[in-house]
This record gives structure tokens, C-alpha cells and sequence, in this order.
């Protein structure tokens, strides 16, 4: 059940009526929009200042309550130091004095325009103030949480001042993640502020817990190795360094599960959410993984392929750190894989999917090319006479064993992601016109056309050097192996894109042009609380917007609400202006939109 959102008192002005007919607006009312527009320099100055003393007040109030509480933990632990007070309690009562005042204060003013006007808690210095005032806190709660991390395991002092800080700004950030609360995450204006400070605090989370788990795994391995081959080298009970490790775990693992799961949980829609998940995730963990698995294979290539002079158990030695870094790659990119996946969850070959899979090929093709030009390298060594593989020098060995490493991962990696897609590409030729197809061809092409030329040029002006000044000799080609090696990898590489590009061109279906779309005259939005959407919507569009409210959603929570939308405007704009339809229809659930082109009985509805 629905109803018009536009029932007003007598004699008063609605909202539709305001939205109706934009264009035909007076001068008088322009001048008087202008003139508002003009007002607006004056409460922006005024929440800029306000949110300023706002924040100062907080880092000196902040501070000052930190050293205090240091003094009377230092009681428990560190007597000497609760021995000289005198400079510290002066310091922390004077940052506490002047600073406490002026947060509350300022915050109080704050609080007081929201109360005038809920819109405040869309103002760019409100959402700034928030968003500096978490992250500073985070920040300092960070970086002293390994010190009482440890300490509460066991394995370290203990720390008044660490703990004293941790302590206080965790419940600044606490304080100020539930008002951050006020505005659904996500929001229309404020969006990106909010975004940034979610995805680098994930980012930041996924990282700590990742190293974290890394080392773990590292130093319990190299203890197991050691026990099993080296029993001298155990001289010590415990694992250095497995404090901090558990730690990191830890906290990474809050800090990730809170901004990702739970903050960005309903922000799919949006491109931090898109870059978080395949420039961090997808593409962090292949490239650990890609890591991992080349360090494993190298000790075992070098350890078959040529005789190795250290002992054997020195030789393996990294070995614990290789079977970790893959682990925990391989962990990362099994999970971000399987959140990829669920994008696409019959099978179909989604946006998500696609960008996954040009990734991939991205990372195979570059281990791949190291590879090559590394084997190739070593193999124009070969060409000065009286070289051979057994005479070469230890550390040539060793780089014919990395590039044969890169090329083992690398080639697999590649090819089973380009022929994956390749497949589709010959189920549905339309993808050969798709974004990241054409970004990954035209990249590759480009780049490595570039590192031919560049190389080229090299190989031109050092053969010309040596035939002007009659001193060409094969050791002169030679010295320029690394060039040859290039220019021959980055060729080959150009020429495949290149063809591949030409066969995009030949076999794509050809481009349909657009038919005009039909002029969209009118827009319904139903929603729980839909003014604030149609208002936006009459802005951006410049056609009347009709707001119809639903009784059979609670206002409370909703993808929209009067303080802004998980709706994304601009996209929601974007698909309304190309809309091939007279009349559309926006509908806003509790967890997803939809929009819906309408046709009147009678009219024929586009092909």
C-alpha cells in the first residue's frame, strides 16, 4: 500500500509542486536562488571552523587524558616511573584543561545545527572531522597494541603508556564510529570520504592479519625444520617472534572483519568496494601466492638442475618462508575468488568475473616475461666461445634457475586464464568489445611496443658504437644480453596482442548505432522515504519526479532515508538519461533498487 509523500497544511507550498516543473521557474526566483547559493559561503565557514576546534580540541583533550591514565597505570608496573610525576601530571592536565573545553564546545555547537537541521549531517566538514578523528585514532590504537598485545601474552614489559593510549583512543574511535552511524554508509555527497577511511582501514586490517598469519606459519615451520634437520640450531624454547605475530592476527582480523563484513557488507555497488576486492584481494593474494610457489620451485630447480655447494639442509633453509607465502597467498585468493564467484552465482559471465580473469592473465603474462627474458639472457651467455653450461659461474646458474621458476608458475597461470576467456569470447563474440579485454590487449600491446622500441634503440646504437670505432666483437653483443633478451620477450609479446587485436577488430560484431533514446518525461520513485531521492533526482534530471511513499517497508532501516542513500545518484542518473522509455519507475526496497522503464497501453515499446 502506497501514498502520495506530498500532503501539506493548507496554503503551503508541496514538494512536488516544487519539483514539477523545474524549467518554467521566474527570474525573481532565479535571483532569489542565486542569491541562497551566495548565503551558502557563510555555513560552510562556520562548519569548517566549528569541526576544526572540534578536532584540535579532541587530539589536546585526547592526549592529555592518555598521559594521565598513564601515570596511574604506571602504579601497577613501572614504580619508578609513577616516582617522577611532576612533569608528566603538569603536561597531561594542561593538554586536558585547555583541550577538553573546546571539544565540548565545538561539539556541543555541532550537535546543535544537527538539531536545526538534519542536513548538517551530510556537511562535508561534519563527515571530514569524522572521518580524520577515526582515523587518527586507529592509527595510535594500532601502533601500540603490539606492545600490550605482547605483554598480555607474556612475552614482553609492560607498558603504562602504551596501554594509557590504547585505551583512550580506542574509545575516541568507538565514540566516533556510532556518530559516523548517524548517515548510512555509503551516502550520496559524502560517499567517497566515508569509502576511503572504510577500504584503507579493510585494506590496512587484511594486510596486519595477513602478515600476521604469514610469520606464524614462517617461524612454527622453521622450528619444525629445525627440530627434523637441525637440532643444534634449537637453543631456545618458544618461537621469536610469535607474540607480535598473534597479535597482528588479531588485530588485523578486527579491523578487517568490522570495516569489511559488517561496514561494506551492503556496498557491492560501489567501485571502492570493486577495487578493495580485486586490486587488494584477487590480486594481492595471486601475487603472494605467485611468490610463494616461485621461491618453492627455485630451491627445488637449483637443488636438481645443478650441484649445490652448501650443504643441503642450509640449502632448504627458505623453505619454511616459501611453503608460508604461498599458504597464506593462495588463502587470500581462495576467498576473494569465492566472493567473486558469488557475484556470479549461475555461472554467467558477470563484470566481476570478467575483471577477475584479465587480472590473472595480467599476472601470469608478467611472471611469464621475466621468465623469458631471464632464460634468454643466460642462454646469449652461452654464445661467447668457450662457455658452457658446466663452466658457467655459480650465480648465472642461479639466474637460470629464476627465469625457468617464472616461466614454470607463469606460463600455466597464463595460459589456462587466456584460453578461460578466450573460450567465452568465442561463445558470445560481444566480449571482445568488453572493458578489461580491451584495456588488457591495448596495455599489453602498448607497453611492450614500448620496451622494443626502447631496447631496440639500445642494441642499434651500441652495434653502430662498436662497427664505427672497429671493435665489434661478440663479447660487445653479449654485454648487451639483457637488451637482446628484452627486445626479443617484449617483440614476441607485441606481435601476439597485436594479432589478437587484429582478430577483435575482424570478428567483433560490428558496432549498432544507438537508436535515439524517447525523450523520459517523468519519473516515479517508491521508497519508505523517498522525498530526499526525488528532490536529488529533480536536480540532476530536470523532469518532474513523483515521490510515493511504502507502508510496506519500515522507514528505519532502508537502502534511502531522508539523510541520504545507499542508492548510487550518479549511476541511477546515468541509466535514466539513456533510458529508451517516456515514463520510469525507481523502486527502493530494504536492501536493493530497481528501475523499471514504463509504456502507456497503446504506445509501442521500443525493440
Amino acid at each position: 500500500m502506497t501514498e502520495r509523500d506530498d500532503m501539506t497544511e493548507p496554503g503551503q507550498e508541496t514538494e512536488r509542486d516544487k519539483m514539477t516543473d523545474p524549467g518554467e521557474a521566474t527570474e525573481p526566483d532565479e535571483m532569489a536562488q542565486h542569491t541562497d547559493r551566495s548565503d551558502d559561503a557563510q555555513p560552510t565557514l562556520r562548519r569548517v571552523f566549528v569541526h576544526a576546534l572540534a578536532l584540535l580540541g579532541l587530539l589536546l583533550s585526547a592526549s592529555g587524558a592518555a598521559g594521565l591514565l598513564r601515570l596511574a597505570l604506571a602504579a601497577f608496573g613501572e614504580p619508578e616511573l609513577a616516582a617522577d610525576t611532576a612533569g608528566g601530571l603538569a603536561l597531561g592536565l594542561s593538554l586536558l584543561v585547555v583541550g577538553l573545553p573546546v571539544w565540548l564546545l565545538a561539539w556541543r555547537a555541532a550537535q546543535q545545527q544537527i538539531a536545526a537541521d538534519e542536513d548538517e549531517t551530510r556537511a562535508l566538514p561534519r563527515r571530514l572531522f569524522l572521518v580524520l578523528a577515526r582515523a587518527v585514532a586507529l592509527i595510535v590504537v594500532v601502533v601500540h597494541a603490539f606492545d600490550v598485545g605482547v605483554w598480555l601474552l607474556g612475552a614482553g614489559p609492560y607498558d603504562a603508556a602504551a596501554l594509557a593510549r590504547v585505551l583512550v583512543w580506542a574509545t575516541v574511535w568507538g565514540y566516533h564510529e556510532h556518530v559516523a552511524s548517524e548517515l548510512p554508509f555509503g551516502s550520496r555527497g559524502t560517499g567517497r570520504i566515508d569509502r576511503l577511511h572504510v577500504y584503507l582501514a579493510a585494506t590496512l586490517g587484511l594486510v596486519l592479519s595477513a602478515g600476521g598469519a604469514g610469520t606464524a606459519l614462517t617461524r612454527a615451520l622453521e622450528r619444525a625444520y629445525d627440530r627434523a634437520f637441525r637440532p643444534e640450531a634449537v637453543l631456545v624454547e618458544g618461537v621469536p617472534g610469535l607474540a607480535s605475530a598473534v597479535v597482528a592476527i588479531v588485530l588485523g582480523a578486527a579491523l578487517w572483519w568490522w570495516h569489511w563484513g559488517v561496514r561494506a557488507r551492503d556496498d557491492r555497488h560501489a567501485t571502492g568496494w570493486h577495487v578493495h576486492l580485486f586490486l587488494v584481494g584477487v590480486l594481492g593474494g595471486a601475487a603472494t601466492a605467485v611468490v610463494g610457489a616461485s621461491r618453492l620451485v627455485y630451491l627445488v630447480l637449483v637443488w636438481l638442475l645443478f650441484a649445490v655447494e652448501e650443504p643441503l639442509v642450509d640449502h632448504f633453509a627458505a623453505l619454511p618462508v616459501a611453503v608460508a607465502t604461498l599458504a597464506v597467498g593462495s588463502l587470500l585468493w581462495g576467498y576473494h575468488r569465492a566472493v567473486v564467484r558469488e557475484r556470479a552465482p549461475s555461472g554467467t559471465w558477470t563484470g566481476p568475473q570478467r575483471l577477475y580473469q584479465h587480472l590473472l592473465v595480467a599476472v601470469g603474462m608478467l611472471t611469464t616475461a621475466a621468465g623469458t627474458a631471464a632464460v634468454l639472457t643466460f642462454g646469449l651467455e652461452l654464445l661467447l666461445p668457450d662457455r658452457t653450461l658446466v663452466e658457467a659461474a655459480a650465480l648465472e646458474r642461479r639466474e637460470l634457475a629464476t627465469g625457468l621458476t617464472l616461466l614454470l608458475v607463469g606460463v600455466p597461470l597464463w595460459a589456462t586464464s587466456w584460453a578461460r576467456i578466450e573460450r567465452v569470447v568465442q561463445a558470445s563474440p560481444r566480449e571482445r568489445r568488453s572493458g578489461p579485454r580491451r584495456a588488457l590487449i591495448f596495455g599489453a600491446f602498448g607497453l611492450t611496443t614500448l620496451v622494443s622500441v626502447a631496447a631496440l634503440g639500445r642494441v642499434l646504437f651500441v652495434t653502430f658504437e662498436a662497427l664505427f670505432s672497429q671493435a665489434w666483437s661478440v663479447e660487445v653483443l653479449a654485454a648487451e644480453r639483457w637488451s637482446i633478451a628484452l627486445l626479443l620477450t617484449a617483440g614476441a609479446i607485441s606481435a601476439h596482442y597485436g594479432y589478437v587485436l587484429r582478430e577483435d577488430r575482424r570478428a567483433a560484431p560490428p558496432e549498432e548505432p544507438e537508436a535515439a533514446p524517447a525523450a523520459l518525461q517523468r519519473v516515479t520513485v517508491l521508497a519508505a522515504r523517498p522525498r530526499e531521492l526525488a528532490r536529488q533526482l529533480t536536480a540532476e534530471l530536470q523532469i518532474p519526479v513523483d515521490a510515493w511513499v511504502r507502508h510496506d517497508l519500515p522507514a528505519e532501516p532502508s537502502v534511502l532515508d531522508e539523510e541520504g542513500t545507499v542508492v548510487d545518484l550518479d549511476a541511477l542518473s546515468a541509466h535514466l538519461r539513456v533510458l529508451d522509455a517516456p515514463e520510469a519507475l525507481v523502486l527502493v526496497s530494504a536492501t536493493t533498487w530497481e528501475l523499471i522503464p514504463l509504456h502507456r497501453v497503446g504506445a509501442r515499446a521500443p525493440s
